[in-house]
């Protein structure tokens, strides 16, 4: 099963243009396991942050590419001073969702995410299930 992770990162300000190249090279590398899906920085919430969002295969690739970042050193190619905050996450997509697809959408995007009580999960799934289509065709998910 697919698995995600988002990649929060706490950078100085008005280093984005700094930043971005450096994230791109490291997720990109040819020893990197996983595919970079999106880089995205807030303008409204919390600022001065950088959201990677990746894809990999199996949960042992997500598994060995963390390794790779905490003993490699400079995780997403940045050193103590453009990283000043990591947070990691991961998620694994409901069954029913398509893969995510990458591209220019415009130039504002929306990221939510929802919190589920464990007991929850199951019901959580068939009742997306049963809203995907209706709400996807409002908003694309």
């Amino acid at each position: 099963m697919k698995k995600y992770e988002v990649a929060l990162i706490d950078i100085p300000m008005f280093s984005n243009a700094k930043v971005y190249p450096l994230i791109e090279a490291y997720a990109t590398a040819p020893q990197a396991l996983g595919r970079l899906l999106a880089i995205w920085y807030s303008d409204i919430g919390e600022l001065n942050q950088v959201m990677v969002l990746r894809e990999f295969e199996t949960a042992s690739d997500l598994d060995a590419e963390r390794e790779r970042m905490m003993l490699g050193g400079k995780p997403f190619g940045l050193d103590n001073e453009l990283m000043l905050g990591l947070n990691l996450s991961t998620y694994a997509a409901f069954p029913f969702l398509p893969p995510v697809e990458t591209g220019a959408r415009g130039p504002v995007y929306e990221v939510r995410t929802y919190g589920i009580k464990p007991e929850g999960v199951a019901a959580t799934i068939e009742a997306w299930k049963g809203a995907y289509a209706a709400r996807h065709a409002v908003s694309p998910c």
